[in-house]
């Protein structure tokens, strides 16, 4: 079971709680669970409930499930992509990131658990740029502390209240002698030279379990050793479980066929996108022709198994900033099917409920999280009009997503041959289309049943839009 799926069985353990709380039961009749409440979750999550389930029988069993699940979880990091929440787009690159703080950091994760988006999987924390020190102590104390006006509890305090919220904290750092922030002129402090006392303080005592290692004020010659280090460190503390993330893209991680340079979960494909349909559509057709996905995986090429997973970054998505919410879906649905990291970028303070629902398609994370951790692939493009046929095999065996993205301004049909899917996908679906050509699909967004088809499917795709669909068994 992956992590949406326990996730979303926590959802159901929460509303079924509330639902017995809310009913008050006539005799000695049990409390039952309607259909109806628990919603299209429960296709993905592979949880029937039906009327007549004993509220106590659901939650002891879906309880049991949800440690047992949680339990497995910690014995690597990332299997799946991961999905949270990050301060650099957030909080104001743009302005110098004054907002980056620790009253605001802890709204951001009252925010997260208010909104629902951590019961549905975002339960990472990142505090990127600008929470560093200007200065260290002196050693042996010299791990790098936060900056003493932003963060005056200091960051221990900040990982314990982010722990009592059931989240994850990262932290970012880079390689050289100054952050990005630093270099600019802040004076914020990089790890060169500490990157052992900054982990062994940072992971070892502070309970920290995501480090971004990013790459400004840095060298090649630097950047050919210094994620190597890092991993190094983070692996002096075993009873740790941390996701590591590397900026160091132009070096082309993913190109190496050395295990030893597979040293990240999440590697970074690219600088900083910018956040319009063009740039960002422009950015996957260069990491399509990289490869960049070659060992992305719940298992991260040969690297050794306590490494966990590694997947391929494409940058935040920034959900009510420059694009409509159509191109943000189409941005979604994408790492949806790349089994791309999902990190919001967005300040949650008083976001709006449509650019919040973006973020909680149940449904789209769940493919995003399946359990196959299989990324996805281009099967056709047309250049000309603008459109795209994507698919990703899911766990069940029949089963495949498929986005069907329409790259042009101008509204147009874009169609999903079943005989083109069967030719180079064979396993998206339980039977052979050519004797029995007709397939059951679904719409992930719209969250319904779209019927049985036969040879194909035609989706009429406004511009800048797109549909995510599934082939169910």
């Amino acid at each position: 079971m992956n992590h949406i799926h326990i996730r979303i069985r926590q959802v159901l353990i929460t509303r079924a709680h509330q639902l017995r709380a809310a009913v008050v039961a006539v005799g000695p009749d049990p409390v039952m669970l309607p259909s109806r409440l628990f919603g299209v979750a429960l296709v993905y999550s592979g949880v029937i409930i039906s009327s007549g389930v004993n509220v106590d029988d659901f939650v002891k069993s879906e309880s049991e499930t949800v440690a047992s699940c949680a339990e497995q979880d910690r014995e690597a990091p990332a299997r799946l992509p991961t999905l949270g929440w990050n301060s650099w787009y957030a909080l104001g690159k743009s302005s110098g990131w004054p907002l980056t703080r620790e009253d605001v950091i802890l709204e951001t994760a009252s925010a997260l658990v208010s909104t629902g988006l951590r019961d549905a999987g975002y339960t990472t924390l990142v505090i990127d740029d600008s929470w560093e020190a200007t200065s260290r102590q002196a050693p042996p104390n010299d791990g790098l502390q936060p900056n003493p006006t932003k963060f005056p509890h200091g960051m221990k305090y900040m990982a314990d209240q982010l722990h009592a919220h059931g989240l994850v904290l990262g932290l970012y750092t880079v390689p050289g002698n100054y952050t990005c922030s630093g270099e600019d002129g802040g004076g914020e402090l990089g790890s060169y030279g500490h990157v052992d006392q900054d982990i062994d303080l940072w992971v070892g005592e502070w309970g920290v379990g995501y480090i971004k290692n990013c790459v400004c004020n840095t060298t090649a010659e630097l950047r050919s050793h210094a994620y190597k280090d890092m991993r190094a460190a983070i692996d002096r503390h075993p009873n740790h479980t941390v996701t590591y993330e590397c900026a160091n893209f132009m070096e082309k991680p993913w190109a190496s066929t050395e295990a030893a340079d597979h040293v990240c979960n999440i590697w970074s494909v690219s600088d900083d996108v910018p956040d319009n349909f063009d740039s960002w559509t422009a950015g996957v057709d260069t990491a399509v022709l990289n490869r960049v996905n070659r060992f992305a995986g719940p298992d991260s090429s040969s690297a050794p198994p306590s490494w966990g997973g590694g997947w391929s970054s494409f940058d935040y998505l920034q959900v009510g900033g420059q694009q409509s919410l159509d191109e943000y879906r189409a941005q979604m649905s994408m790492f949806a099917v790349l089994a791309a990291p999902i990190f919001i970028g967005t300040d949650l303070r008083g976001i709006r409920p449509e650019n919040l629902a973006v973020y909680l398609a149940l449904e789209v994370l769940a493919i995003h999280q399946d359990s196959l951790g299989s990324p996805g692939h281009r099967i056709s493009q047309d250049t000309a009009s603008g459109s795209e046929v994507w698919v990703r095999p899911l766990r069940d065996a029949g089963t495949c997503a498929f986005l069907l993205l329409n790259r042009a301004r101008t509204s147009q049909r874009v169609r999903l041959s079943f005989a083109a899917v069967s030719a180079t996908n064979p396993a998206c679906f339980s039977h052979d289309t050519e004797s029995e050509p007709t397939v059951h699909l679904r719409d992930a967004w719209a969250q319904k049943d779209l019927g049985v088809f036969k040879d194909g499917y035609d989706a009429h795709l406004e511009g800048h839009s797109c549909t995510l669909i599934v082939a169910l068994r």
